[in-house]
């Protein structure tokens, strides 16, 4: 994909780099379908507002790196299919117990596009992954 091009191209400028990979919406589900072939300075993934990243289970992923998940139940996007036929669907949603990443909270998230919003939990959490301080990040 063309994620994994840019994050490639990225680390080969900066090779000591941590490199975070962020994915709102359908954006997640690329994030997903890349998570195999990022380099290894991509320490985190975080995802919000996810319809699925593509597979049923975290470690379907094949990655080494962390992945995060924050679904506000204010979002329209829990309202999507979950299932996978024949290759149509985005899989389980990553926020859902079983999944096997980590859960952060989004209080203050009032819809699908305000997971960056200023004073939200979900926008402190990201900070907090970003900046490698992911053991202060706070659940659900």
């Amino acid at each position: 994909t063309s994620l994994d091009s840019f994050a490639k191209d990225l680390v080969s400028l900066r090779p000591s780099a941590k490199v975070t990979v962020i994915g709102h919406s359908y954006g997640s589900v690329v994030a997903g379908l890349a998570a195999a072939d990022l380099p290894k300075q991509v320490k985190d993934i975080v995802v919000v507002g996810s319809p699925g990243l593509g597979v049923s289970r975290e470690r379907d992923l094949h990655t080494s790196a962390h992945v995060w998940a924050g679904q506000s139940v204010l979002d329209w996007i829990d309202w999507l299919p979950t299932f996978q036929v024949w290759g149509a669907g985005h899989g389980t949603m990553p926020a859902a117990p079983g999944f096997g990443d980590t859960v952060f909270g989004t209080r203050g998230v009032t819809d699908h596009d305000r997971y960056l919003a200023p004073g939200t939990q979900s926008l402190d959490n990201i900070v907090k992954i970003v900046l490698g301080r992911g053991s202060e990040v706070t659940g659900p």
